[in-house]
């Protein structure tokens, strides 16, 4: 995010490309804390600390892509027992339709299960919550916001967008974290479509 960041404000070099980056471990969480009073950190989980004023808010980036992926590497245990990930992520869209719908929002125990897990104020459990959907998840979107991937809405936990995927890569390559190969992005180096399907 700082080179995307870096993009945004237009610190590029003559070649558009962002600036080298030194990046600083902070750590542990107070350090971090500390550190977010000088640079961007995450709104909703770093609000608390804003609240009790051990940080301060100092703006804020969107990111241009969805926030939550999961990613697992063949070169795992899954390898020889994908019927595990492939439970996982079934059981996970399940998971997701129970825990955010129409319903769910309406009645607020989506709301109470965030407040007694992450122990958020309940007006920013509420802001939050409005500006955000899960995939799979079969709650509109709120009016006038547009999703981060024109198929978002078609994506469950065993789905991905290619358009998505390309658009991050395209994104980071704009912000000289990744070079594009010579012969260009294959979605398939990326996924494995015998576990996930690819819109």
């Amino acid at each position: 995010m700082a080179s995307v960041l870096g993009l945004e404000q237009g610190w590029t070099d003559a070649d558009g490309k962002v600036a080298s980056q030194e990046f600083v471990v902070n750590n542990d969480f107070k350090t971090l804390r500390d550190g977010v009073n000088q640079k961007p950190g995450e709104w909703f989980t770093t609000k608390p600390f804003q609240d009790s004023g051990e940080v301060r808010f100092i703006g804020s980036l969107p990111t241009p892509w969805p926030s939550w992926t999961i990613a697992a590497s063949k070169a795992t245990a899954l390898q020889s027992q994908k019927t595990l990930l492939e439970a996982f992520l079934h059981k996970l869209d399940e998971s997701i339709k129970l825990f955010a719908n129409p319903e769910t929002r309406k009645n607020g125990s989506l709301h109470a299960f965030i407040e007694s897990v992450h122990h958020y104020k309940p007006e920013d459990i509420v802001e939050w919550a409005s500006t955000v959907r899960w995939a799979g998840e079969i709650t509109p979107d709120p009016e006038n916001t547009k999703p981060t991937d024109p198929r978002a809405g078609e994506t469950n936990a065993y789905t991905l967008s290619s358009s998505m995927l390309l658009h991050t890569l395209k994104v980071l390559e704009d912000a000289g974290v990744l070079q594009t190969p010579a012969e260009g992005w294959n979605v398939s180096r990326f996924v494995d479509t015998s576990v996930t399907h690819v819109l």
